[in-house]
This record gives structure tokens, sequence and C-alpha cells, in this order.
């Protein structure tokens, strides 16, 4: 927008007030240019700059906008007037951008209007879009105002190096006019969570607040599904000033407060829990949403004024939660555990596991005597340590949550190997393979593989090789072996192409154990 005509030379009492704008060491450059502007007009080649005032919108109380030229070349000097709405901002300082010479003068005594003035000598070429000035504002109110260019016929003009008028007819084409908007202050950030809880119990809502900042008043409205909540009451966690809650209207709640006169308003830190919100829970999901219709939700500045706070984008400012329910588990699945639940004396970290149980959020594992919990309490899967007293015993676990225990798992029973084993003095005949967990890798073989076999208590082991009808090929270990893992390598060298057995025994003071695996030789 621009205001009047434009372009023509200045009057002389336009210099009188000029005069009165500039400095008394300046006023000899004044008289340069009242001499240059009273020589005869001469036809204008060239165009004046194309000057912009900018754009500012913020919430603080001060703010600056720049105002630049572009086809700066050859300048000399410039009249300039811009006016504002004095209702929503005062000018209160210009400050000279940085061209590289020159002076600037102003006048911001008249609220609305802003006359400057600037000189050079010789003419200024400055390439691209600079900054001429930077104009400081200060917030009357909210709102916006345009800040268009004026011009009497003198108020706005450009000169050149030789002080000659430039051109800047059409006025539209050369004066681009700016904005300025003040927005109200930024409105806290209001939080709900999202809870879990147990139906038929009492739910404690939080909510926390984030850029609470000199608030005077608040009005807000939450609203939830009143077949899962029933209103209790509220507890003024901050200790805001006169706050009140009204839950009377099932599915709604509505909290104010209302700082005192005198006051500055109540600042919080990032994350105050500002009240608490107390429901009876039935069960359900509900959501608890704030209501951001047109001043359902509202927060305001300090007394008197009590403006009201900028709080657009809602969703930016009224942070929405739920409440779902907590389940209570179901019966835990089968465990899985060492094959055949084969344990030794002294082992750690047998593994024993079941699969994730809906609803739990923990785990409750009974394990037998002589067993204790290694890794992994209160979940679902764990490692055992058997102790040396074990024999046998079962094990059971079931899910559990806030809400209440699930059913116990079917029970799995655990047992000592060297118990497996048969009993001495008596029938040593049987076989069996239970605890010493032979084993050939590679297999099939061709040059060598390697055995190993465990051992749960100490005792005379003794390891041979026979071919498919029992005939003994070679006894590779007979020794006294300490509880623990034991290995050893057999050379297919001297084996012929074929299947054969490995055998391992133990014998201890009162039991006897076998393992037994099938070989294949390929050479």
């Amino acid at each position: 927008m621009f205001e009047n005509g434009g372009g023509n030379l200045p009057p002389p009492f336009f210099f009188l007030f000029l005069s009165h704008l500039l400095s008394p060491m300046k006023k000899s450059y004044l008289i340069l240019w009242l001499l240059a502007s009273l020589l005869p007009t001469v036809m204008v080649a060239q165009n004046a700059p194309i000057t912009t005032a900018g754009t500012a919108s913020t919430v603080n109380p001060t703010t600056t906008l720049p105002v630049t030229a572009k086809n700066f070349t050859n300048i000399s000097s410039f009249n300039l007037e811009l006016h504002y709405d004095s209702a929503i901002a005062r000018a209160t300082s210009v400050t000279m951008g940085p061209l590289p010479a020159g002076s600037l003068n102003c006048n911001t005594s008249v609220p609305g209007k802003i006359k400057l003035g600037w000189y050079v000598f010789p003419g200024l070429t400055v390439a691209g879009n600079p900054v001429l000035f930077t104009i400081t504002f200060t917030r009357v109110a909210t709102g916006s105002t345009a800040i268009t260019w004026s011009d009497d016929g003198f108020s706005c003009a450009w000169y050149d190096g030789n002080f000659s008028v430039l051109n800047d007819l059409p006025a539209t084409s050369f004066y681009e006019a700016g904005t300025l908007t003040f927005l109200s202050p930024s409105a806290p950030v209001i939080t709900i969570p999202h809870l879990a809880e147990c139906p038929g119990a009492t739910t404690d809502v939080p909510v926390t607040v984030d850029g609470f900042n000199e608030v005077g008043k608040f009005n807000l409205r939450l609203q939830y599904d009143p077949s899962a909540l029933s209103w209790q009451s509220i507890t003024n966690n901050a200790g805001f000033p006169g706050l009140a809650a009204d839950g009377s209207t099932p599915g709604t709640v509505v909290v104010s407060g209302s700082s005192p006169a005198g006051s500055q308003g109540i600042t919080l830190p990032g994350g105050t829990l500002l009240f608490t919100l107390h429901f009876a829970y039935s069960g359900g999901t509900t959501g608890l949403a704030w209501e951001t219709t047109q001043g359902a939700c509202s927060f305001a500045g300090p007394p008197p004024g009590y403006a009201v706070l900028n709080d657009v984008p809602k969703p930016d400012h009224y942070v929405n939660g739920t409440v779902t329910p907590i389940q209570v588990p179901g019966k835990a699945g089968t465990i899985q555990g060492p094959a055949g639940g084969h344990v030794y004396r002294g082992q750690t970290g047998a593994s024993l596991s079941i699969p994730p149980v809906p609803g739990a959020t923990g785990y409750v594992w009974n394990l037998p005597a002589g067993i204790t919990l290694a890794e992994g309490e209160n979940t679902n899967s764990i490692k055992a340590s058997i102790g040396s007293t074990f024999h046998a015993g079962t094990v059971s676990v079931k899910g559990v949550s806030l809400c209440g225990n699930g059913g116990w798992s079917p029970g799995y029973q655990l047992i000592d190997t060297i118990s497996l084993g048969i009993d001495l003095p008596g029938d040593v005949t049987g076989m069996n393979n239970a605890g010493l967990n032979l084993k050939a890798s590679p297999n099939p073989f061709s040059e060598n593989t390697g055995l190993t076999w465990f051992v749960p208590a100490k005792g005379d082991v003794s390891l041979e090789i026979t071919n498919m009808t029992g005939e003994k090929i070679a006894t590779i270990v007979h020794e006294i072996e300490e509880p623990g893992q034991h290995s050893c390598r057999l050379s297919g060298s001297g084996l012929k192409k074929g299947i054969y057995v490995a055998r391992v025994s133990l014998r201890t003071d009162s039991k006897l154990l076998f393992g037994t695996i099938k070989l294949a030789c390929t050479e």
C-alpha cells in the first residue's frame, strides 16, 4: 500500500524539517543538498531503488523489522516516511543497516509515523538487497498492522550521486509495504498421559504443564466416557490460586483457576504436575480429551488484563490421554526345558521357559528344593542352578500383573541324571542314554571326528568303539574323570567304510550310566 503520490523534488520547507533531524555537524551536508535541489529540474533517466518494508510476527513484547532496497546504484540520499497503526505498536528506535557509509536521521516522536533521511557523498552503490535500516517496535496490543509508505510529494524520494531525483513512479512498483504482527504470548502445553489401570480401582490422572509463564487464569474442559470412569475429586498439586473442579455432568470435568488482582501471574518449571484428577474406573477404554472448541479451553496472562494467551494450533497446546484396562493374565503354557527334564548336580544355566502369557507383566517361578534361580527373575525365560543335594522335583510358573495372577502352568519334572543310572550291585546289562550326552562332530566323518560327553559325577569312564555286530574295535578312554564336559578325537584312518557304535559308560560307587551313538565312516 502506498499513500498519495511520490517522486517529486522536496519543497524548501522540508529542509527545515530535515535540518531539525540532522545534528549540527551534519548541516553542512544539508546546504549542499539544498543547493542541488534548487537546480533546474532535468529529465530523470535512472529509476529509484525498490524499497521494501519487511514482515515480522512475534509473541515477544518487542521486535525489529528490516527495510531493504534493491537496485541500490549511485545513491546519495533518500527521504522516507512510513506509517503504521499506533494502537498495535509503537516505533521506539531506528538503527542503520550495514551500509558501508552514510548518515541516518530519523523521527519517531509522532505515534504511527516514522520519518527518515539518509545522506552520503559521493554516491554509493551496494549490490544485492541491502538492509537500509531496522525499526524496533514495542507491542501496544496484540494484532497486526500494515507498514505503509506515505508520500505528500516529497516525503518519499531518492537522489543519485549528482543530487538528481530518481524516478519512483508508479509508487506501488517502487515502495512495497510490510506487516507487523504481535501475537498473544503462547499458552502452556498441558498434557494427560496414556494410563493402564485395573478395573474396579481408583484411577489418578496426572495433568502436567510446560511453558507455564505468568499465567493469571485458565479454564479447561475435559471429556471422557462415563461408562468407564466416574468423577471423584481433584488435588491441587501446584497450589494454583482459586483452583476448582466441577464434575457434576457425567463425561465432563470443568477445571478453572484465577490468580488474585495485583499478582504477576503464576510461573511454573517445565514438567510441573499442575493437578491430579481422581476417578473410579469400572473398566474398558476411554479417551481423556481436552475440548478445543472456541472458549472451552483457554489460558490468560496476569491481572488486571488477563490477556488471552495464544493456543493455536490447539493440538500443540492440549495433549490428550487415554485409560485402558490392565488384563488379568491367563493360564501359563507348557514349560520347555532340558531334554527329558535331565539335569545334573552342580549344573549352572539350566534353561526353562514358557511362551509369553497374555496380560502378564511379570512371572513367578516355583522351583523344587535344591534348585535356585540364577537368571531371568520375573521373566518367562530363566536359567537355574542345580544344587549338590537335588534328586528330582517339579517346576511350575504363572504370569502376574498389577490386577491379579494367572493360572499355574502344568508341572515340569526335573531329575538329576545320576539318579537315572542302574543301581549297583545289580543288573548292569541294560543300557540308557541319560545324562552323559554323548555327541560326535562331524558325523558322518572321513579323516576324524570329535567326541564329547558329560560326566555328572566322579567315576570310572570308558569309551569304546564297536561295529554293528557288537565286536569291539577300540577303547579310546578308560580312566577316572571328574564331573564336567570331556572330549577326545577318533581317527578314521584305521576304520573301514561303514557304520560303528560309540559307547560311553560311567561307573560310580552306586550307579552305572551308559550312552551310545552311531557313527558313519565314509572312507
